[in-house]
């Protein structure tokens, strides 16, 4: 009975280790469609006959549509559950692939990346709900940062290879790969994650349970988290995401497969980093100090290249107005003391998951002990 018991816990943890990677598959295509941008801007602006920087500014309806997407998304999967709610994203990244390939103007190709925002939205929500709900504490550490490594491939993807697609195939193949890539994963998750029903299925409407959500958004332990992310993110998104190829190229005289190559070097160091951060983070703690360097460091690069030398002489030009792209990582630095402070009593261990299960799972979510 014993061994036959091991033998059934061995296959479960299998079966959601698959069911996991092909969730994490998805957030992969999502990082992959969101940085095609920073290796062919040059190329779709001149197709669509407009300037670099107008068409930089269409690419941010995919964020915008991104945003605005993620309390909806993450209501429909409270009510219907992971597979659905993932699947649907999936055939609407595929449409939206394939609408931003077949794009003949700047109008058709907003309402592609429009398509690629919402149906991307919840790619990295979906591995991270499922694991959240079926790991403990001390193993969702580890996936989430293993989830997130995963999703970095797309951007080493979009990086050496795509220049290389780019190259011989034109821009438009990179959306029709991704688009290819969608059939495969929704097959994946299709056949490998589980139809489980939804833990928090109720009979609120779909409008209550968004404002539920907002409220949990705002309640003290996750303000920190929240304002934080703003300020993180965003710096790897203009860097990464769109701006960082054309400057490669334009500025430092790369070519195109070139600039993918310090495009993928910068790409391997976000993939490690999540995956060491969750293997480590149980062991060391300190997220306050750890967050505090980080942002520091953060920082320190960005005055770098924006003054374009080092430190030392950028400091000056500081006191002489300042650089705009210094502002996110000084406000990262200063909100992350907040960001991560211990959690209050009033909502740590049982009396947490029992007094507000919602707000447990999202400060498991976050990495917080409750």
């Amino acid at each position: 009975m014993g061994t036959a018991a091991t033998d059934d816990a061995g296959s479960a943890t299998r079966a959601l280790i698959f069911a996991l990677v092909a969730l994490a598959c998805g957030h992969m295509l999502s990082t992959l469609l969101r940085t095609i941008p920073a290796i062919s801007l040059d190329l779709m602006a001149a197709d669509f006959h407009i300037e670099p920087q107008a068409l930089a500014s269409l690419t941010s309806v995919y964020h915008f549509a991104f945003a605005a997407a993620q309390i909806p998304v993450g209501a429909a999967m409270d009510r219907f559950g992971v597979r659905p709610v993932s699947l649907a994203l999936l055939a609407g990244t595929v449409f939206g692939a394939v609408a931003s390939g077949f794009a003949t103007g700047p109008e058709s190709f907003a309402v592609g990346q429009l398509m690629l925002g919402v149906a991307t939205s919840g790619m990295l929500m979906c591995p991270m709900t499922l694991a959240a709900k079926q790991l403990s504490a001390a193993r969702f550490g580890l996936w989430s940062g293993a989830i997130l490594s995963i999703g970095n491939i797309g951007m080493l993807l979009s990086s050496s290879p795509l220049a290389f697609v780019v190259d011989t195939w034109g821009w438009r193949a990179g959306f029709w790969i991704s688009a290819a890539g969608g059939v495969v994963v929704a097959l994946a998750v299709f056949a490998l994650v589980p139809n489980q029903p939804a833990e928090h299925k109720d009979h609120s409407s779909p409008m209550a349970q968004m404002i539920e959500v907002l409220r949990l958004g705002l309640s003290r332990p996750l303000r920190g988290l929240i304002a934080l992310a703003l300020v993180s993110l965003a710096s790897s998104l203009v860097l990464r995401g769109l701006w960082g190829g054309p400057w490669l190229m334009e500025i430092k005289g790369l070519t195109r497969v070139e600039a993918g190559n310090q495009l993928g070097a910068f790409t391997l160091a976000m993939i490690v980093g999540p995956l060491l951060i969750g293997m480590i983070d149980r062991r060391i703690g300190r997220r306050r100090q750890r967050g505090c360097r980080e942002h520091s460091t953060d920082r320190r690069r960005h005055i770098e290249r924006a003054g374009g030398g080092s430190l030392r002489r950028t400091d000056c030009a500081l006191d002489d107005g300042g650089h705009g792209s210094v502002v996110a990582p000084r406000a990262g630095l200063v909100l992350s003391g907040r960001a991560f402070r211990r959690p209050s009593p009033a909502i740590a261990g049982d009396r947490c998951r029992r007094s507000d299960p919602q707000l447990h799972e999202l400060l498991r979510f976050a990495g917080r002990r409750c």
